[in-house]
């Protein structure tokens, strides 16, 4: 007979799914400081190549991908 751990899978499940929301809640606030009127004459935020704040950058092109893809291959 072998283990299948529900309760423990289901613990890292949804530990995954909070890093998740932890990363879109970063990435959320960023978005929402840059929308501001003050500061949105000075960054295009339509553009992925030119945008100058590394932090979303960051995010949005590693860090938030890769915790997906974690998430993505531990619940298939």
């Amino acid at each position: 007979m072998v283990r299948r751990f529900g309760a423990l899978n289901a613990r890292i499940a949804l530990s995954m799914q909070d890093e998740i929301v932890q990363l879109e809640e970063e990435l959320d606030v960023i978005d929402e400081t840059l929308s501001q009127k003050e500061i949105n004459r000075m960054i295009n935020n339509g553009s992925f190549r030119k945008d100058p704040w590394e932090e979303r950058r960051i995010l949005v092109k590693e860090k938030i991908p890769e915790a997906l893809t974690r998430y993505s291959k531990f619940t298939a």
